[in-house]
């Protein structure tokens, strides 16, 4: 088994296992499991697989949405509030006197 398979098995295992037995929340489990599906995914792109890559990634992508919208990483959301800021435009003149 390639050591990215096996990381990826891995951690998908401790993912389900940790939700079954109820150690972690539902939405740090479901990323988890996206890791595992993301180390899966790039061991099928290295083995030259791209349905299985496609696929692994797709599912991936579904479990870190649901991560994301369970609860996700606060600081990472501040640092995407923050960027947004910087490129909304901000009036810099100053206001016409009536």
């Amino acid at each position: 088994m390639n050591t990215l398979t096996a990381m990826g098995v891995g951690l998908v295992a401790c993912g389900i296992a940790a939700l079954l037995t109820g150690r972690l929340v539902r939405h740090r489990a479901v990323g988890l499991v996206a890791l595992g599906e993301f180390f899966g995914a790039a061991d099928c792109a290295a083995a030259d697989n791209p349905s299985g890559s496609a696929i692994l990634a797709a599912i991936g992508l579904a479990c870190t949405w649901l991560w994301w919208k369970g609860g996700g990483d606060d600081d990472a959301k501040r640092r995407r509030r923050r960027l947004r800021r910087m490129f909304n435009p901000v009036r810099r003149t100053a206001p016409a006197p009536s």
